[in-house]
């Protein structure tokens, strides 16, 4: 009685089989630039194309590397489905200094798409942590939030946002290349202010920390 059965799901194995192999696949030439000066200026050595999405045969997400200065490039065996597609130019220390982005790019099966694309300075990030000089918690001080404010280096503000003392970090995004001066201030609750700055350098792509200690006023 267990033939049939057997039967059933050995035929279904097969026609799984079949049908993966009948997947299609397409191709990629990609095309880019640096701006505003070039690879070699930049310093960017290498070029990742990286696509993150869904594949039909639900394959990871493909990513290959190619050098910067040849300004072009073949990626084949793409399997068919939409993708965001990512261009990361990266220096000689692995870091990712410049970038570009395509979204919901369909590849269709048996296919070549062109793609030509401009490649800007990274923005970076600022993770600001604190504390407090005289070695008190947030709690003691009588602080519920800080205050953090980043100005460039012409004194100009570029963000400022408030986050709860307790979190002890804030993440601050969206910044380009450049000289800043990051600053805390908090309030306890009967009046006592605190106040704290770091300067920092910031370059294109960074993630990077500070320390800021909060001084009595």
């Amino acid at each position: 009685m267990r033939l049939p059965f057997l039967f059933m799901s050995s035929l279904s194995l097969i026609a799984c089989s079949e049908e993966l192999e009948s997947i299609s696949y397409g191709e990629l030439s990609a095309a880019w630039q640096i701006l505003p000066s070039g690879c070699e200026e930049a310093g960017i050595e290498t070029i990742s194309i990286r696509f993150e999405g869904t594949s039909i045969d639900g394959a990871n997400p493909k990513s290959e590397l190619f050098p910067c200065t040849s300004l072009s490039a073949q990626v084949s065996e793409i399997p068919v489905g939409f993708y965001d597609i990512y261009f990361n130019g990266i220096d000689g220390s692995g870091k990712s200094r410049y970038q570009s982005s395509h979204e919901n790019i369909l590849v269709h099966p048996d296919n070549t798409f062109t793609l030509e694309t401009q490649l800007h300075a990274a923005q970076g990030s600022i993770r600001t942590q604190w504390s407090f000089e005289n070695g008190q918690l947030c709690g003691t001080n009588g602080v519920k939030d800080i205050d953090v404010s980043i100005f460039d280096a012409h004194d100009y503000l570029i963000k400022d946002s408030v986050f709860s003392c307790t979190e002890g970090f804030a993440d601050m995004g969206g910044l380009k290349a450049g000289e800043y001066l990051i600053v805390g201030f908090a309030k306890g609750r009967e009046g006592q202010k605190y106040r704290g700055k770091s300067e920092i350098i910031l370059n294109q792509g960074d993630d990077i920390s500070v320390n800021v200690s909060l001084e009595t006023m």
